[in-house]
């Protein structure tokens, strides 16, 4: 059986139906940019080199570390689970380098026009308090999926991520005005979750999608994405001078540097500042 096969079977019988539908979604990406890598590689032939190997050809295609990673993350849970049903010995991916010259992948907050024209385009669009709910709190994609009433804190102008992407347990994310706004304008639904479709539906990550495709569309903007919001967020309060320290934690990451290094970038502007202390 080959890596991707095996990948595969891993999938179904022992994911679907335990995680999420969009961890599920990345995990089959993950799988298939193994696949571009390895081929036809059998499971059982699989080492180091052969794993190393594969991470290098996927710099070479042109895919970031961060991306890489993630391969590594999935394939090393793929081979963890092989050793355990007793196909291979060991586990080679755990301990397979991660090119050290793959790129970064850098994401840019939105400029303060560009953040203008989406804000603009989402008031007027059916569903667009979700990404402006986005911009105003850094949420994650899955986070405001599953964001419930009961999540909301009315007396501490606060909401409560239990379902999160990371491991650091229920986080208290504190909302600005605008944000409590789009949330005191949302339709109280029997499904419970604060965000639905025009059709009274719970929100979906496929309509969310439509969405920013057709804010998209209104501005002229190719390059609105729904993470870019969630940076911008992160950004926008490191140029305000919030600690890095704060910023991790509203945005639920247990690690500050990750924060500072993914998400914060000091802008052109901050750059000239802080040369004209000198003079």
């Amino acid at each position: 059986m080959n890596i991707t096969e095996y990948s595969q079977t891993w999938l179904k019988e022992y994911k679907e139906g335990i995680v999420r539908s969009s961890t599920l979604v990345n995990y089959r990406y993950a799988i298939g940019y193994a696949d571009m890598a390895l081929h036809d590689t059998a499971i059982e032939e699989a080492d180091i080199t052969v794993i190393k190997d594969a991470f290098v050809t996927l710099k070479n295609l042109g895919y970031s570390k961060n991306t890489i990673k993630i391969v590594k993350r999935v394939l090393s849970q793929v081979f963890e689970q092989a050793v355990q049903d007793n196909i291979i010995a060991y586990n080679p991916v755990a301990k397979a380098d991660i090119p050290h010259d793959a790129h970064e992948r850098r994401i840019a907050s939105y400029s303060e026009s560009e953040q203008s024209s989406l804000i603009n385009a989402a008031l007027k669009d059916k569903q667009g308090d979700a990404v402006l709910f986005l911009l105003f709190t850094g949420l994650r994609r899955c986070e405001l999926l599953n964001l419930k009433w009961s999540d909301y804190n009315v007396k501490d102008h606060l909401i409560y991520i239990r379902s999160s992407k990371t491991e650091n347990g229920i986080r208290e994310v504190f909302l600005s005005h605008q944000a409590e706004r789009l949330i005191n304008t949302q339709p109280r639904m029997e499904h419970g979750y604060i965000f639905s479709t025009s059709k009274g539906r719970p929100i979906s990550a496929g309509s969310l999608k439509k969405t920013y495709m057709r804010l998209r569309r209104v501005t002229g903007n190719k390059k609105i994405t729904l993470h870019r919001c969630r940076h911008t967020f992160c950004s926008k309060l490191s140029d305000k001078g919030v600690s890095p320290k704060i910023i991790a934690e509203l945005a639920g990451h247990s690690n500050v540097s990750f924060t500072m290094q993914r998400y914060v970038h000091p802008s052109r502007e901050q750059k000239m500042k802080a040369v004209s202390l000198l003079d």
